[in-house]
């Protein structure tokens, strides 16, 4: 549900730009919108099933050149070696 929400949030997002763009500058309207590119921020603590899934949708939902920036405090669940088997893939 969550990310239905996040990616309902985007669609209105580029959708209020579009329409502000024809508001303002009608020529522009037919323009299309740049996609850039976007850091995600991911925290976790000792919850290696919900970062494995949170990875996992990230992959599969996020369109468009994006990094993602995966910071741990400290867990001990397994997910710092988890982790490091994903450093540089993708």
């Amino acid at each position: 549900m969550e990310n239905r929400a996040a990616a309902l949030l985007s669609v209105s997002s580029r959708e209020a730009l579009a329409r502000q763009r024809a508001h303002n500058n009608p020529a522009a309207a037919a323009a299309p919108i740049p996609i850039r590119p976007v850091s995600i921020v991911l925290l976790t603590h000792n919850q290696l099933t919900y970062t494995r899934e949170c990875l996992a949708s990230i992959r599969r939902n996020t369109r468009g050149p994006y990094s993602l920036i995966v910071v741990d405090n400290a867990s001990t669940d397994g997910t710092p070696e988890y982790l490091e088997t994903l450093h540089g893939s993708g």
